[in-house]
């Protein structure tokens, strides 16, 4: 849409009285042009759309077929009316109804019961009505003072009337009819449509007749206080004035003529603006009243305090101006807005509140618009077939241009849109009446900000807003000397709908941009809501045309049109054996079953592929794919049996509860569900209750149970006895069972097995034959701390290189009372200097400090168990060093002598008695020969080899060390 705005800069100058006054200084002309697909609103700050009454309100009519709404019931406003097909309303949003003012005071109303307010009528078929939409009947007014009668045969009455045949009416159902407020066809309202016949005007004061619009046929005014209203529309007829003072008729009723604010079809708007055509003004000279009875107000199509609107736009035609001094015309919705031209010569306003410029009028069929006859004036209205808009974009609509100088028109680009003067079916666009006006085709790719104060001042245009110098940035720009908009890059509605952009030349601009949606070959792509679906289905109730599930897709196009209207497809179906079992709503996405023969023991489960696609399936649209999953709800529809007929099973006495035997069940339903599991139950044969049968839940299996019952009594006439006592600890008395013990426990006996003793006892029935019964008596020995920790082996033989021995030890107790073992050494009592070194819990390591040297070594130590009990003597290890020169000499010398001690017998002792008393001849010859000499003593010191031993049991071999003798010469004479 093409929206030319025109702003005036004020300056404030000092009247001779030092009052204020606001003037004139420059004219901003601004032209927006559609770029692409996008809307663009009016773009000045309080700007008024032609059905909108308040300030800093935009277009406010509603652009859908048969209904419009023009706007809230504001104090001071006026109503143009809206001009859909078929149908207009000002203030009441139903189809085929129309009204034509607001409810405020002096204002015209359709259904409000204000005084000196006329009714206009409700628009149903072949009658007009101000309150009973009844066909066939009309009402004129409601029941308020000064208001039209309904009758016919009222004087000075206008009648609205039955529109029955050869009935006076004011509605008559001719085609191409037209009411001031009415929009429907054939159906006019208000005064007579007869050739030549006047306009009986109302004989109340203050009232209006507001007429009808058949075709060039022209209505004007609004229907307030010392207001005119026209007359008949037929060719040549006289323009009727009210009998009331100051009171302008502003529509004369020959061809071309406009009507004033309605946009009904074949009808035509606003002021006259063609050659021949005379303003029949009342009494008062050269001025030309619109029709506002309230101060401070205007009436057109917009109304703002202290403005006025709405004159006759010939030569030396005056504004009228309202009834308090400098009021303001307007079109712009700005407070204290100056009238364009107060009783001056070649001013015109209509809709825009600058010198030298007018709006108006409609393009429809057999009726002209009626172009301003002032140089640089405007055109704005809207052109769809049969229909006048004044601010409304539908389709079929045409934007009428600029009216300055090489001033653009610019279409809608909507099918059966009308560009300016272009021969478009059931369209017209009022071409301009000025010199140098040119139309210009849509398709226009640009948007331009222009200025009128260019041409004296140099101005640099910029941007500013969402989509300029804020994020996203760079999508709009301008050429900062010429004022072009352009857009970088395609515009995404799915991320923004709208932008708002402030242009900063000598006055801020506003340019509001309104994205539709995509062509039907770019839809954004739809999305499944949940994916993956799942669904289940029970095979207990009939199967077909049964709901599963329902997939649901979303599309962010926009809503209401094809591009967001998805059809549903099941592209595919696993398993499918060739049988589809399920289908889908190509409308809703709901899946139900298609094929009743499911079975949940063929096909257990599903998995359906789903395609969703907007334009209805269409293959220009897109699509998503979604993936459902079906479960077969498993019912019992399988009878169990049994693995076999007959089974057999066979028991030992005297053994109860015990398990006899395993039933096998078979069931074809669902493993491990309660369609599955079977239960058994013994029909006969168990009268005495002596068996119980019980469901294994995991195998399914029935198991059999012999159940012996017991009665808690004492068994009678039995004797006991011992069957197994192996160390005989216990005795039984053979009446009452009395167990007693024979000894003390020994923990230590080998009869006792991780510290428990077992017996086992037996009880003897006195019945022949004798039953009996076997028990086992278990006695646990409690370990006491009754063994002290000692060295397995206390005597060892090492080498003179040998830096470390290992020794270890053992306690007989068992935990806690044995290991681990805690060694410690004794200095005092050791030979030597030693290191001593745990190794495990048995075991420990002793590291010679010093070089150890050939004889003998004792090592003492301490060692203690886990409780710390360590045994009263303490513990030596006897140590023989020897040299090991010639390799393992010492060790076998060792052992050769332990060997002969050890195999020491008889024949030793007879062979050793002859050497002893050959030894003793021996020694007393010796003697005597060497009577003169004494005995030396020899130079070694000799030691007691006596190991005593405390405990029971046999000693330990020990051989006694033998101690070198010095070679030292011995002189002659007698050893003691």
């Amino acid at each position: 849409m093409a929206l030319k705005v025109m702003l005036e800069q004020w300056e404030h100058r000092r009247t001779p009285k030092g009052a204020q006054k606001m003037l004139p200084r420059s004219l901003l002309t601004l032209t927006v042009l559609p770029i692409f697909t996008v809307q663009t609103a009016i773009s000045v700050p309080d700007a008024a759309a032609t059905a909108i009454s308040v300030p800093d309100a935009e277009a406010a009519a509603l652009a859908v077929p048969d209904v419009a709404l023009i706007v809230p019931s504001v104090p001071d406003a006026a109503v143009t009316a809206l001009s859909v097909p078929d149908a207009a309303v000002t203030a009441l949003s139903v189809p085929d109804a129309a009204v034509t003012a607001l409810s405020v005071p002096d204002t015209a109303a359709t259904a409000l019961s204000v005084s000196d307010a006329a009714a206009t009528a409700i628009s149903v078929p072949d009658a007009a009505a101000t309150t009973i939409s009844v066909p066939d009947a009309a009402v004129t007014a409601l029941s308020v003072p000064d208001a039209a009668a309904t009758a016919l045969s009222v004087p000075d009455a206008a009648a609205t009337a039955i529109s029955v045949p050869d009935a006076a009416a004011t509605a008559i159902s001719v085609p191409d009819a037209a009411a001031t407020a009415i929009s429907v066809p054939d159906a006019a309202a208000t005064a007579l449509s007869v050739p030549d016949a006047a306009v009986t005007a109302l004989s109340v004061p203050d009232a209006a007749v507001t007429a009808l619009s058949v075709p060039d046929a022209a209505v004007t005014a609004l229907s307030v206080p010392d207001a005119a209203v026209t007359a008949l529309s037929v060719p040549d007829a006289a323009v009727t004035a009210l009998s009331v003072p100051d009171a302008a008729v502003t529509a004369l009723s020959v061809p071309d003529a406009a009507v004033t604010a309605l946009s009904v079809p074949d009808a035509a708007v606003t002021a006259l603006s063609v050659p021949d055509a005379a303003v029949t003004a009342l009494s008062v000279p050269d001025a030309a009243v619109t029709a506002l009875s309230v101060p401070d107000a205007a009436v057109t199509a917009l109304s703002v305090p202290d403005a006025a609107v709405t004159a006759l736009s010939v030569p030396d035609a005056a504004v009228t101006a309202l009834s308090v001094p400098d009021a303001a015309v307007t079109a712009l919705s700005v407070p204290d807005a100056a009238v364009t031209a107060l009783s001056v010569p070649d001013a015109a306003v209509t809709a825009l509140s600058v010198p030298d410029a007018a709006v108006t009028a409609l393009s429809v069929p057999d009726a002209a618009v009626t172009a301003l006859s002032v140089p640089d004036a405007a055109v704005t209205a809207l052109s769809v077939p049969d229909a006048a808009v004044t601010a409304l974009s539908v389709p079929d609509a045409a934007v009428t241009a600029l009216s300055v100088p090489d001033a653009a028109v610019t279409a809608l680009s909507v099918p059966d849109a009308a560009v300016t003067a272009l021969s478009v079916p059931d369209a017209a666009v009022t071409a301009l009446s000025v010199p140098d006006a040119a139309v210009t085709a849509p398709s226009v790719p640009d948007a331009a900000i222009r200025s009128d104060s260019d041409k004296n001042v140099t101005l640099r245009y910029t941007l500013k807003g969402p989509g300029a110098n804020q994020p996203p940035i760079g999508y709009f720009i301008v050429n900062p000397y010429t004022g072009f908009v352009r857009l970088t890059r395609p515009l995404d509605r799915e991320e923004r709908q709208n932008y708002t952009i402030r242009s900063d030349s000598d006055k801020n601009v506003t340019l509001r941009y309104t994205l539709k949606g995509p062509g039907a070959n770019q839809p954004p792509i739809g999305y499944f809501i949940v994916n993956p679906y799942t669904g289940f289905v029970r095979l207990t109730r009939p199967l077909d045309r049964t709901s599963v599930t329902q997939v649901v897709a979303k599309d962010a196009d926009e809503p209401n049109t094809l591009h967001t209207r998805i059809a549903y497809t099941l592209i595919k179906q696993e398993p499918n054996n060739g049988m589809l079992f399920f289908a889908v709503d190509k409308g809703n996405g709901t899946i139900s079953v298609k094929n009743p023969t499911l079975d949940r023991e063929v096909h257990r489960s599903f998995v359906l592929t789903v395609q969703a696609a907007d334009m209805y399936g269409s293959p220009e649209g897109n699509s998503a794919m979604a993936t459902v999953f079906i479960d077969i709800t498993d019912v019992n529809d399988n009878i169990p049996t049994l693995e076999k007929d007959e089974f057999s099973a066979s028991i030992d006495e005297n053994e109860a509860p015990v398990e006899v035997l395993r039933i096998q069940a078979l069931d074809n339903d669902e493993e491990r569900t309660d369609n599955w599991l079977a239960e058994f139950e013994i029909v006969s044969g168990n009268e005495d209750g002596r068996f119980s049968i019980e469901t294994d839940p995991k195998t399914n299996m029935g198991v059999l149970y012999l159940n012996k019952k017991k009665t808690g009594k004492t068994a009678e006439k039995v004797k006991y006895t011992k069957g197994y006592d192996p160390d005989n600890w216990i005795s039984i008395d053979m009446e009452t069972a009395e167990i007693k013990l024979n000894k003390v426990p020994d923990r230590d006996s080998p009869f006792v097995v991780n510290g428990t003793y077992y017996a086992k006892i037996l009880c003897i029935s006195d019945e022949l034959p004798p039953q009996t019964s076997t028990g086992t008596i278990a006695l646990q020995v409690e370990d006491l701390n009754d063994n002290c920790p000692r060295l397995l082996n206390n005597v060892q033989t090492v080498c003179s290189d040998t830096r470390v021995v290992n020794v270890t030890a053992e306690d007989e107790d068992s935990d806690p009372n044995g290991a681990p073992l805690e060694f410690s050494l004794i200095p005092e009592k050791t030979k030597g200097k030693w290191n001593l070194q745990r190794i495990n819990d048995i075991s420990a390591s002793l590291f010679a400090e010093d070089d150890i040297w050939s004889g003998f070594y004792e090592v003492t130590m301490e060692i203690r168990d886990k409780q710390g009990l360590a045994c009263p003597e303490k513990q030596v290890l006897r140590l023989e060093v020897c040299t090991c020169s010639e390799g393992a000499f010492c060790a076998s010398k060792v052992a050769a002598l332990r060997t002969t001690s050890a195999s020491f017998g008889k024949a030793g002792i007879v062979l050793l008695v002859p050497g002893f008393l050959c030894l003793i001849l021996l020694l007393v010859a010796t003697t005597k020969y060497e009577s003169g000499l004494h005995f030396i003593d020899m130079p070694f010191e000799t030691k007691e080899h006596l190991i005593s031993y405390y405990t029971e049991g046999k000693g330990v071999d020990g051989d006694v060390p033998l101690t070198a003798i010095p070679s030292n010469p011995i002189r002659k004479g007698v050893m003691k």
